[in-house]
């Protein structure tokens, strides 16, 4: 007879015609039973490794794709970092509205010194246009060259809340990559 108490202590309980039998088959009882203990547990840390290790291929190849669709967008959209990029882009529009005020300045000068036909006005007008195109062009993006890696700044707000969220797709599967390799 098998019991268990409260504190799930299993208790063996047996009675034979002689005592020597008696202890014979709870030697017998513990014996099978600690046999299929192990057996259990064994089967339970294969299964458990088995899960593990495909979980860790799995989490490998998201983290894969994660690294890869960063890298994708980080191609497409010129951001390798867009904190920096932001903080350059901020500089050189602050600089290029310095130049613009201080072209400003200089063809309103003129324009009071020389008359309206006058080259060096001319001169000045073309240089405040073309620095304020340049301020557009930060602005908006438009006609950025190509390989230029300014993030324009009607398009930072968007851009960093998608880089934000694949970078964290990437550290989250790290992590998990991290958590996996440690239970192997």
């Amino acid at each position: 007879q098998l019991d268990q108490t409260e504190e799930n202590i299993i208790v063996v309980k047996t009675t034979a015609r002689t005592r020597k039998r008696a202890v014979d088959l709870a030697h017998s009882y513990i014996n099978n039973l600690d046999r299929v203990n192990n057996t259990k547990r064994i089967t339970s840390a294969r299964y458990t490794r088995e899960f593990i290790e495909k979980r860790l291929e799995t989490a490998e190849i998201d983290l894969q794709n994660a690294a890869g669709a960063l890298r994708d967008f980080q191609k497409t959209n010129k951001v390798i970092s867009i904190e920096e990029q932001t903080k350059a882009a901020i500089e050189t529009a602050a600089k290029l509205e310095a130049e613009v005020a201080l072209a400003e300045v200089a063809y309103n000068i003129a324009k009071k010194e020389v008359g309206e036909d006058h080259h060096r006005l001319r001169e000045l007008r073309l240089r405040l246009e073309e620095l304020r195109k340049q301020v557009r062009k930060i602005e908006t993006g438009a006609n950025l060259e190509k390989d230029r890696y300014l993030v324009p700044f009607d398009k930072l707000p968007d851009l960093g809340l998608e880089y934000a969220f694949l970078l964290r797709d990437v550290e989250v599967q790290k992590t998990i990559y991290k958590l996996l390799i440690q239970q192997v």
